[in-house]
């Protein structure tokens, strides 16, 4: 059964140790990439499975990105 869609999917990104992690706020989404482009195309994949519906009606997903990720990925 497909859960209730939300106009506006809110996704914390870290990154830690090589690798970029996502996490929905309020909803149970979750996945790693390599690179962000990885991250985004993992993360539209998850959140496709999650709310049961083809990636082009997903809901706008909305990354918040702290500096010290983006710190950590450029010192690297």
């Amino acid at each position: 059964m497909a859960k209730p869609k939300p106009s506006t999917v809110e996704i914390e990104v870290h990154y830690d140790e090589g690798c970029w992690q996502a996490a929905g706020i309020h909803h149970g989404i979750f996945t790693t990439g390599q690179t962000l482009d990885e991250l985004w195309a993992n993360l539209c994949e998850a959140a496709s499975l999650y709310f049961d519906v083809p990636a082009e009606r997903l809901p706008q997903i909305v990354l918040k990105i702290s500096q010290d990720a983006t710190a950590a990925a450029t010192s690297r």
